[in-house]
């Protein structure tokens, strides 16, 4: 124990490190489904899966707002893109 109010590992690494667990449990929820012998589980694996992804975009949005992550690529706004060009 010390008595630093410092946190000694950064919010970058520590969302770095949040972002790869979440990550990693979809992979192993995903690859459980269809090896799981015990078919009323696959419902639970399933509703797990999409809240572990609702985390991650939770945590990706955290990231991009901080600068920390890049915007994720889109497709392009293809409306947008038809008004450009007839706007000229």
């Amino acid at each position: 124990m010390t008595k630093s109010t410092t946190p000694p590992f950064s919010d970058k690494l520590m969302m770095f490190h949040t972002r790869a667990l979440s990550t990693g449990g979809i992979a192993t929820y995903g690859g459980a489904i269809p090896n799981v012998l015990r078919h009323d589980l696959i419902p639970q694996f399933t509703r797990l899966t999409a809240e572990l992804g609702k985390y991650g975009d939770k945590g990706a949005e955290i990231m991009i707002k901080h600068k920390w992550l890049e915007e994720q690529p889109s497709a392009a706004n293809r409306d947008k893109l038809i008004n450009h060009k007839t706007k000229k």
